[in-house]
């Protein structure tokens, strides 16, 4: 029994000198400041609190992937990306991006409002002379202006490469009993100095038709009937209410795509058609069908203004009551009664009066499908000049006290001028503008 009870205590010692062992290790581990779990967490807390970097980047305008995956921005214009900070110290830094050159144009700059924000901007000039997928991305370097710490890098991926332009015109006619798709490929604009280098892809639901080199005519794919040459007999499908299509637009060359399907009267058949450039960008899909729904176009807005501030301006705002609207034209851009500003992509226009008078505006809209729609919507402005607008001192009981004023822009007696006053105690006026002073004040007529 002594034995065992000497065992059991050994045991029991032995158990704790482990356990106080592990206790001893464990808060030994904790009061090193050199502890290997501890470092990342200090390194992750340093990051997060006392440094800048970027983590994200922003693209505002459509782009498109290329075959290699690669974003590809277009050209039309001046492109300005936004990048988003981590930059918990609000750090000004100095910004270095190699490709931002005084002779690029380029510019990268901290908004110094939010400096969480960098934007990089190319200019037009400079998109252009890369254009057809030359890489315009690179690294971003961070350093501290003050103390010229340097900051983790950004590197992005980035290509200048424009979509090429859609097709135009389509319709569907018939040719030999057949079914003719019938379009206009934007060849001039396909030769210009954005699409230049590129061949492209004629696509009809999604299946290659055609190629065209780059300034060169376009080449039938095996086994697909296709041509610039008007086909003989070509007439517009009876009872479909299409456009006949004429075979003629300007710098653009027609093209006849014959689906070996029989046309037949009152049948809907519809077809998309897209171009592809050989880095694998699309233009936006048409679609041409055998029967076109007429579309019928309303304009929302006011069709009478003044020259008044507040009163001399309107937001015009197209309707269709079949498809989408794609963009507006509007004309005139400007006359001696209105000026006409097309805002979001000319889908809506801002109307400001200038002068009295009236002026028909003609409101052409494209849709998504390529049928074109147009009205007329005739703006009045009416110009209302007193003969002095500048405040006037009255007595009580003065005679001959009267106010005048001229409408222009309506033809004689179709419009009429109504006197009001702010305050009647005041004083009133009848329709002719005669006042009648009541007691003293001001009011406004």
């Amino acid at each position: 029994m002594k034995n065992t009870a000497i065992r059991i205590c050994r045991k029991g010692a032995f158990l704790t000198s482990i356990l106080a062992t592990t206790i001893l290790t464990l808060f030994t581990a904790c009061d090193s400041p050199s502890s290997s779990w501890e470092e990342p967490v200090r390194d992750y807390f340093d990051k997060y609190t006392n440094t800048a970097a970027i983590e994200k980047q922003e693209i505002s305008f459509q782009t498109q992937k290329d075959n290699s995956g690669t974003t590809c921005i277009p050209s039309d214009g001046n492109k300005t990306i936004t990048f988003y900070l981590r930059n918990p110290r609000q750090y000004t830094l100095n910004i270095d991006f190699p490709n931002a050159t005084e002779s690029s144009g380029i510019s990268v700059e901290q908004d110094m409002q939010d400096k969480t924000v960098i934007r990089l901007t190319y200019p037009q000039d400079y998109l252009l002379a890369h254009e057809g997928g030359q890489q315009i991305g690179g690294t971003i370097y961070l350093t501290e202006s003050e103390t010229l710490r340097e900051f983790e890098p950004f590197s992005f991926k980035l290509k200048c490469n424009s979509p090429p332009p859609a097709a135009n015109g389509q319709s569907v006619q018939a040719a030999n009993g057949h079914y003719i798709v019938c379009f206009y490929l934007p060849t001039q604009e396909l030769d210009s100095e954005t699409h230049q280098n590129d061949s492209h892809t004629i696509y009809i639901n999604g299946e290659a038709v055609a190629n065209r080199e780059a300034g060169g005519s376009v080449t039938p794919l095996p086994g697909k009937n296709v041509s610039t040459t008007k086909p003989t007999g070509l007439a517009t499908i009876t009872g479909s209410g299409a456009d006949s299509f004429t075979g003629s637009s300007t710098g653009c060359t027609a093209v006849y795509y014959d689906t070996e399907l029989t046309a037949q009267t009152g049948e809907y058949k519809q077809w998309s058609i897209c171009i592809k450039d050989n880095d694998g960008l699309s233009s936006k899909t048409v679609n041409a069908a055998s029967i076109v729904t007429p579309a019928n176009l309303s304009i929302n807005g006011t069709d009478v203004l003044t020259t008044e501030d507040g009163e001399n301006s309107t937001t015009l705002i197209p309707h269709v009551d079949s498809g989408t609207i794609a963009s507006c034209a509007w004309a005139p851009a400007s006359s001696e009664v209105i000026d006409i500003t097309p805002t979001n992509n000319s889908k809506t226009a801002t109307i400001t009066a200038k002068n009295g008078g009236t002026e028909n505006i003609t409101i052409t809209a494209t849709l998504a499908d390529g049928r074109k729609v147009t009205t007329t919507k005739t703006i009045r402005v009416l110009a209302v000049n007193f003969a002095d607008d500048t405040p006037e001192d009255f007595l009580k009981d003065q005679s001959s006290v009267s106010v005048s004023a001229s409408s222009l822009g309506f033809p004689s007696g179709s419009s009429s001028i109504s006197y009001t006053t702010g305050d009647s105690t005041i004083a009133t006026i009848n329709s002719s503008g005669s006042l009648t002073l009541k007691t003293k004040g001001t009011t406004t007529i």
